[in-house]
Formats: C-alpha cells, structure tokens, sequence
C-alpha cells in the first residue's frame, strides 16, 4: 500500500472540500430555479404574473379601505389606545402612518384573541 505525502493529503482534502462545496451550490441552484418556477406557475393560474404587482393591488386596497377620518375626542384620553392601533396598522400594512387615517374604532364584545388561538389549534 502507498503512503500519501502531507502535500499530497492536503490535495486529497481539498479536492474533496470543492466537489462536495461544488454539489451543495448545485443543488441550491436547482432548488432556486424549481422555486421560481412553482411560483410563476402559480401566479399564472391566478391571473397574476408578478407577485410584486399582486403585494402592491393588495397594499394599495387595504390603504383606500383604511382611509378614514379620526373621531376620537380628547376628553376621552383614548388619544392613546388610537396611536397604538395605528402604529400597529402602519407597521402591519408597511405604510407609513401618515397615509392612514382611523375613523371609528369599536371594542368587540368577547375575547376575539382568545377564540382564534382556540380555533387555530383546534385546525
């Protein structure tokens, strides 16, 4: 049996470091291209064949349906209970806050929280 040298073991490990470094960013490519792919095909069985155009439809309609004067008085010191709801919303929608105007804002009897959890893990 042959002995390898250290420069020749070194060879060995380097040689086998870039095939196995060489099949992962193969099989990362493949996944990419079957990714584009499932979802072009998806986006073309709904009508759509931009997804930034479908994000854009949905932003856009969700701003002119939010697009409300406030109603809030200031003797009722929810002034507060409203810059939270809107900063949420700014921060959900990834609209800035100025753009969105809150006209009514009404407290749901129940636990709205409570019941979704309760039928989400029930799914």
């Amino acid at each position: 049996m042959k002995t390898l040298s250290f420069v020749g073991s070194l060879e060995v490990t380097l040689f086998a470091m870039l095939v196995v470094f060489s099949v992962l960013i193969f099989i990362a490519l493949i996944v990419k291209v079957e990714s584009f792919l499932v979802n072009n095909t998806q986006n073309i069985l709904r009508g759509k064949s931009d997804k930034k155009d479908l994000e854009t439809d949905k932003k856009e309609k969700t701003i002119e349906k939010h697009q409300e004067e406030i109603s809030v008085s200031s003797e009722d010191g929810d002034l507060e209970v409203v810059a939270a709801i809107m900063a949420a919303l700014s921060s959900y929608m990834d609209v800035p806050a100025e753009n969105l105007v809150i006209k009514n804002i009404k407290r749901v009897n129940g636990n709205g929280w409570k019941d979704s959890a309760i039928k989400s893990s029930l799914r």
